[in-house]
């Protein structure tokens, strides 16, 4: 989607455009609708400027710990805070009653006892959480995802960030909080050269990039919109600055599987 203006018209044209497209494919409700930044500059400068509801998500220390307990935690507590998610339905995911009757039993124990605090009373659950983390990957505890866990539980703004934006609300978030979240329709933003990728960056940074790309690619169950301005953000300088595509997006093979469109405002 080519837009005339920088983030500020292309909140604009989301603004402008969202019903239209959530008619299209049967959305109701805006949580189902993301719109992903590579950075928070450019998430918080969309939001400031967007009419319809929001909530940013931004990232906390365990978004980027991706050891295996680290991993585990970030679910667990996002399943917390899903209303559509209970207690039964997080243990039946870890264990079988029927093969693993003993574990079943034990992980369902201390699924109950978390959910069963609320969001002002989460730090409490710490301990049940790291039993629960040991019964399902015995051996694989690090220290640093230990203290992650305590630094977001003890922490609400940094706990916020796991709860899931009401019904009317459009979800921000960068492309490394999106990893593992799926959403009817994307709107993602960045593809610029400099952004993603990083010109100046090695052959495994721009490989990084293009990961990090197919992160937002793939997060849209529906659809998904790169949403190309003319102009950008610049958070150093506090500027805005022309703005080029992104060479990902001339790469061979793209051209026929993408609808190049043009919104006015």
């Amino acid at each position: 989607v080519d837009i005339s203006g920088d983030e500020r018209n292309i909140a604009a044209a989301i603004d402008k455009y969202l019903h239209p497209i959530k008619d299209k494919y049967g959305i109701v409700r805006n949580n189902q609708v993301a719109i992903l930044c590579r950075s928070n500059s450019t998430a918080f400068k969309v939001g400031e400027n967007l009419s319809t509801p929001y909530k940013i998500f931004e990232e906390t220390v365990l978004d980027r710990d991706n050891s295996e307990w680290g991993r585990f935690f970030r679910d667990l507590i996002s399943a917390r805070f899903d209303e559509a998610v209970f207690a039964v339905d997080y243990a039946e995911q870890l264990f079988s009653e029927e093969l693993e009757p003993q574990k079943y039993r034990k992980a369902l124990a201390l699924c109950q006892s978390i959910f069963s605090n609320s969001f002002e009373e989460f730090c409490n659950a710490e301990d049940k959480i790291k039993e629960l983390a040991g019964l399902v990957y015995a051996q694989k505890e690090t220290k640093v995802a230990l203290n992650n866990l305590h630094s977001v539980i003890s922490d609400p703004h940094q706990l916020k960030n796991y709860v899931p934006a009401r019904e009317n609300e459009l979800n921000i978030m960068t492309l490394h909080k999106s990893k593992g979240l799926e959403f009817n329709i994307v709107f993602h933003m960045d593809m610029y050269k400099w952004i993603i990728p990083n010109e100046y960056g090695d052959e495994s940074s721009v490989q990084q990039d293009l990961n990090l790309h197919y992160v937002g690619l793939t997060r849209a169950k529906d659809a998904c919109y790169i949403m190309n301005g003319t102009a950008r953000f610049r958070s150093k300088k506090n500027d805005y600055i022309f703005a080029e595509p992104s060479s990902f997006l001339s790469k061979p093979g793209l051209a026929e599987r993408r609808k190049d469109v043009r919104w006015e405002m």
